[in-house]
């Protein structure tokens, strides 16, 4: 009910009553009678009102943020009134049953070509395919972030595939990733060697200025966390300008090689459930951090 509406019965109700006084032939108990029930009305309307004025104030008390303002961010109110966003991050395992020689820019409009990609190391104990390795430790890297909130896009899931390194970005572009994980193990050629680094977009490079900052500090907070769930040596995080798998991602990238199948002792670990489950617990403690989870 508006409040118009309201002074305007109450208006009518008032000079109702007060012409009872004046009206002839109208017994004065009769006269009481109506105008106890008309007081009674007059209550009930001011009842009405007060609820109406009552909700009004309390609906332009209410501010609501624009989509996207970022407004209340952090607040508990804010998390109770707004859905919570879901991270997409892909996944991709390195490397594929058959390698593919043929070759590839490194970048939009570039002259420097490369081969599309290679089918990866081979385990020097273990004679496990590079490709096989960065399957299962993505594969359970999928199922952890998952397990933890996040939607998880796969550029494959099986090893008979002819993705470039190329193909592998335009999926993570595709789905819009808030991160693209690429996953990998290494080769040296002395067996000493051993540890895990991750790779991520160097400064300065052209092709990946927009998500150069980005790239960087998932990159590390991915490091940080792997060297705290492994106990590993880690390798530190390193910049690279060459790689086309980071030149034509137009989302936040980072590398991991989880460590080197060179070593006999390492690229033992690396085939083991438990060590696997280490290295995928770091990785996604290390998203969660990026995240600010």
């Amino acid at each position: 009910m508006s409040h118009s509406l309201f002074f305007l019965i109450l208006g009518v109700c008032c000079y109702i009553i007060d012409s009872m006084k004046i009206l002839p032939g109208i017994r004065f108990r009769s006269v009481q009678v109506l105008k106890k029930s008309y007081i009674s009305l007059l209550a009930i309307l001011a009842l009405m009102a007060a609820l109406v004025s009552s909700a009004s104030a309390a609906g332009s008390s209410v501010a609501v943020a624009p989509a996207g303002s970022g407004q209340g961010s952090g607040s508990s109110s804010a998390g109770s009134t707004q859905a919570k966003k879901t991270y997409v991050i892909c996944i991709d395992p390195g490397h594929q049953l058959k390698g593919n020689n043929q070759k590839e820019p490194i970048g939009p409009g570039a002259s420097e070509k490369k081969p599309k990609v290679s089918s990866g190391t081979l385990g020097v104990a273990t004679k496990k395919p590079e490709y096989v390795l960065n399957l299962e430790i993505s594969l359970k890297l999928k199922k952890e972030l998952e397990k933890r909130g996040y939607k998880v896009v796969m550029t494959r899931e099986k090893h008979n595939v002819n993705l470039s390194n190329k193909d592998r970005s335009d999926i993570a572009n595709k789905a819009k990733a808030d991160l693209f994980i690429r996953i990998h193990a290494d080769g040296d050629t002395s067996p000493k060697t051993e540890g895990f680094s991750v790779l991520y977009p160097a400064q300065g490079n052209k092709y990946t200025k927009a998500i150069y900052a980005k790239s960087k500090l998932a990159s590390e907070d991915i490091q940080q966390e792997m060297k705290s769930a492994t106990k590993a040596k880690s390798k530190g995080v390193v910049p690279r300008s060459d790689l086309t798998g980071f030149n034509w991602s137009k989302v936040p990238v980072t590398l991991v090689e989880v460590g080197f199948m060179t070593s006999p002792s390492e690229d033992k670990r690396l085939s083991t459930s438990a060590y696997q489950d280490k290295l995928t617990a770091g990785i996604a403690g290390g998203v969660d951090k990026y995240f600010h989870k």
